[in-house]
């Protein structure tokens, strides 16, 4: 049996993510509201994300969630229904 353990923390106030962002390196790929459909269903729904410099970034899901379709969107393999990917 296969047990997992997840540490769940509050969110941090803004003002301290704001100032974390300030003082991070800088964002090599950003996506905003990122959405794709497909056969009438949401598949992609409004993901933000920032993968900075000099940072390890991970994609992880069960099977069918999403994960390549997501990398096929960040490489433009296919064009998102809504939203924008950022390469800097």
């Amino acid at each position: 049996m296969l047990e997992t353990e997840f540490n769940v923390r509050s969110p941090a106030p803004a003002w301290r993510e704001e100032t974390q962002r300030a003082a991070s390196p800088e964002v090599l790929l950003e996506t905003r509201a990122l959405c794709f459909d497909a056969g009438g269903r949401r598949l992609i729904d409004r993901i933000d994300i920032d993968i900075r410099a000099g940072r390890r970034t991970m994609i992880m899901g069960a099977n069918g969630t999403g994960k390549s379709l997501l990398l096929r969107l960040l490489h433009g393999l296919i064009p998102p229904t809504r939203g924008e990917v950022l390469w800097r």
